[in-house]
């Protein structure tokens, strides 16, 4: 394994394997990753750590992104009506989805009906799963 060093040359920095020079950077910050990135490569035995970091970026995001439950070309089924007064059951056909700013707010779309559906309404995939729903809120 090469022994990487990362050292002023001139006004530059310079990435010196046993000692030769083999770059040059402007950046002491590029020179210093690409050190990184050199020692890495020549010890497969360890992991790409900066890989391993950039996977668990990528979880969180998944984990924080915004999932809507529907989406386009499905039929929508909303329980109506106050929330203490349920009256009934609509069906909707999701033309699109819109998501608010960084609230997380998502509203679907039925174009034909003009009708814009939030999240925060009762939403169902099948007018059976709104049926039982509606009947559950009814009872209470």
């Amino acid at each position: 394994m090469s022994k990487y060093e990362v050292k002023s040359v001139v006004c530059d920095y310079g990435v010196f394997e046993d000692n030769e020079l083999k770059l040059i950077c402007n950046s002491h910050a590029n020179a210093l990753k690409i050190k990184e990135i050199l020692e890495t490569d020549s010890d497969m035995s360890k992991p790409y750590i900066w890989q391993d970091q950039r996977i668990a970026e990528l979880e969180e995001q998944l984990k924080n992104a915004i999932m809507p439950k529907f989406k386009p070309n499905d039929d929508l089924f909303v329980i109506v009506g106050y929330k203490d007064e349920p009256k009934s059951i609509e069906q909707y056909y999701i033309d699109e989805i819109v998501v608010r700013g960084n609230s997380k707010h998502i509203e679907y779309r039925d174009i034909e009906k003009e009708t814009i559906i939030g999240e925060n309404n009762f939403l169902f995939a099948t007018k059976e799963e709104a049926q039982a729903k509606l009947e559950e809120l009814k009872g209470e």
